[in-house]
């Protein structure tokens, strides 16, 4: 009948406008809820490795290896270290590349940004370390929490070492951090 039809156009229509996000005016957006993924090993990228709309809680190191591609766009990663025995980090070697992102490019839009981080229930850090000819760019996110600090601390895991001079960072905040 045309009332059953116009009943189901009516709710086709009004699903539409509820799955689109609100006009803001470009000052904000809302992300699509990312999921959550726990691994419990590290996590070596050898190949072209593209993530988006995730939260990743790692309990190991994290390698991008020189024929390696890691690009993240809305990622949380949290460096799930929960002992002082922990000592992860994020290496990425001569060649490798690593693009940190946040979905829309612009700095005023927080909602979207990569964050790169530790626990902060237990707030161990992790060591960061840009290889000589690797790449890192990051745009828009953020970085808090790197850098061992005690015996676990070396020259090469006191906070964030960038031995690159393919290096970006735009638009971002490190904060937190032992050294840097």
């Amino acid at each position: 009948s045309s009332s059953a039809k116009l009943i189901v156009a009516a709710l086709l229509l009004s699903s539409a406008f509820v799955a689109m996000p609100a006009n803001t005016g470009g000052m904000s957006q809302s992300p699509a809820v990312p999921s959550i993924v726990f691994m419990n090993s590290d996590w070596v990228v050898s190949g072209f490795n593209s993530t988006a709309n995730t939260t990743i809680v790692l309990s190991g190191n994290l390698t991008v290896t020189g024929s390696g591609c890691l690009e993240f766009r809305n990622v949380t990663l949290i460096m799930n270290a929960t002992s002082a025995a922990d000592s992860f980090g994020i290496y990425i070697w001569d060649g490798a590349r690593f693009y940190v992102n946040d979905t829309d490019g612009n700095r005023l839009t927080t909602a979207d940004r990569s964050v790169i981080s530790n626990n902060a229930t237990y707030g161990i850090g992790y060591s960061f370390r840009v290889n000589g000819t690797a790449t890192f760019e990051m745009r828009n996110s953020r970085i808090r929490g790197c850098g061992l600090l005690g015996v676990q601390a070396g020259a090469n895991e006191s906070g964030l070492t960038v031995l690159s001079d393919a290096v970006l960072i735009e638009g971002s905040e490190i904060s937190g951090c032992s050294h840097g």
